[in-house]
């Protein structure tokens, strides 16, 4: 059995294929349109072909600005919210007394051992 696989393989290989993922703005809209487009070329109907081509131009710019939009909000809200321990803990500190830059800047740790 295993001779046979083996020469199975040697003349029908397995072969795997690297697909791309879609771009996370494509959506089945701006699919149906491309093939759509594509259907129209071989047909010889440039000018209903060139519609499509437009209309799938500004829905690839509307969903990207609005995909880029959303993740830039989240970015930022993101930063935000891994920056605002940070400020709540100097705002500690500078009501607890520790107003000079070198204070500031020692760790804990330090500011343990100090008190």
């Amino acid at each position: 059995m295993q001779s046979i696989r083996e020469e199975y393989n040697l003349h029908q290989p397995l072969r795997f294929v690297k697909t791309k993922a879609d771009p996370e703005w494509m959506d089945v809209e701006i699919k149906q349109l491309i093939r759509e487009r594509q259907r129209l070329h071989p047909k010889g109907e440039y000018k209903l072909r060139d519609q499509f081509a437009h209309r799938i131009v500004s829905l690839i710019a509307k969903h990207k600005a609005i995909y880029y939009q959303n993740k830039y909000m989240k970015s930022k809200s993101d930063i935000r919210s891994a920056i605002s321990p940070v400020k709540f803990l100097l705002k500690q500190l500078k009501l607890n007394g520790w107003t000079t830059t070198t204070e500031l800047m020692l760790t804990p740790l330090q500011l343990l051992n100090m008190r």
